[in-house]
């Protein structure tokens, strides 16, 4: 089964980090993403969460801040996890990977406010059914 594990990145106003995919993205260019990706049949999804996220967004997050929130299976053979973890700084700087082209903090409510794209990212509206059901958004 393929596990894409991601993560909510909290900064210390309770913004969270959201990426851009580049156009050359092969998924949904030009779609909102956050950090994470598949697992790598040598690591565990938290391990995982961490590389990507240091990959993608040049943060050092260690393995014992993330926190599992959901799981979600979306298939037979597709799985989806989130994880959140929570930064110390306002609106760190983030270096990002070709992956992506842009990236910002938001909060919550501009989350929730943002028109979503048409042929969304399925993993992107699984992170939004899981701040729905927390009554975070």
């Amino acid at each position: 089964m393929k596990i894409v594990a991601k993560s909510l990145v909290y900064d210390a106003n309770n913004k969270i980090l959201i990426l851009r995919r580049s156009l050359t993205h092969p998924n949904n260019p030009h779609h909102s993403d956050l950090p994470g990706g598949e697992v790598d049949g040598n690591e565990n999804e938290i391990e995982a969460v961490a590389r990507e996220i240091k990959e993608e967004a040049g943060l050092d997050i260690s393995v014992s801040s993330l926190k599992l929130v959901y799981e979600k299976t979306i298939s037979e053979e597709v799985k989806h996890v989130l994880y959140t973890t929570k930064i110390d700084d306002s609106e760190p700087l983030v270096t990002i990977s070709w992956e992506h082209d842009a990236y910002t903090w938001k909060s919550l409510k501009d989350l929730k406010d943002d028109p979503l794209p048409q042929n969304v990212d399925i993993y992107y509206l699984t992170v939004l059914e899981y701040l729905n059901s927390t009554k975070q958004i």
